[in-house]
């Protein structure tokens, strides 16, 4: 029997031209090329396709959530909650993708340092960026709310400091004394 024209090994023959052995050469075989990331997946890489991906935003979104407790753990208490993070959404079915050189996609499963990283600048980022916002917050708000003094010579600007009835501005105005009807 000649093994090389067998067609069982055809499924197999596809599945080693899916393999990209350059991109991981600590563990090539388990490398396999992902077609194209399913909007649960968390994408590796800059710009705004990976920012505004699906699965990047909804990432974003857990980590905003959960910023207040990693704030107050100590560094191996993160070092666990971003682990948990990772796992969780690796159970919900997410995959962490990443693009190699030849523009293809394949999932990032065998270096967790990669994964740790990834999740460690998303609570890094969203933490500057809430410090940011607090402080725009502040800068924002007025101390005290001050009438704005009038030119000199402007009449108009300052009967309006004086608050008098329409009526009796413009009789001012106008040089008029006020009438009073018999």
């Amino acid at each position: 029997m000649n093994v090389e024209s067998c067609a069982d090994w055809a499924p197999i023959d596809a599945l080693l031209e899916r393999t990209d052995t350059s991109a991981n050469p600590r563990n090539p075989v388990s490398h396999l090329v992902a077609t194209t990331p399913t909007d649960s997946d968390i994408v590796f890489g800059r710009g705004s396709g990976s920012h505004n991906h699906h699965g990047n935003v909804s990432l974003r979104k857990e980590v905003k959530q959960l910023l207040v407790v990693h704030k107050k753990l100590p560094k191996p208490g993160k070092i666990k909650l971003v682990q948990d993070l990772i796992a969780s959404r690796q159970s919900l079915g997410a995959r962490f993708l990443e693009k190699d050189e030849a523009g293809d996609w394949y999932e990032v499963k065998d270096d967790p340092k990669k994964l740790h990283k990834k999740v460690s600048h998303c609570f890094r980022t969203e933490k500057e960026s809430a410090q940011k916002r607090s402080e725009m917050k502040l800068a924002k708000k007025p101390a005290t709310k001050q009438a704005k003094k009038p030119r000199k010579g402007n009449k108009q600007a300052k009967e309006k400091l004086t608050k008098k009835p329409r009526k009796e501005r413009r009789q001012a105005r106008n040089g008029n004394p006020q009438v009073v009807a018999i």
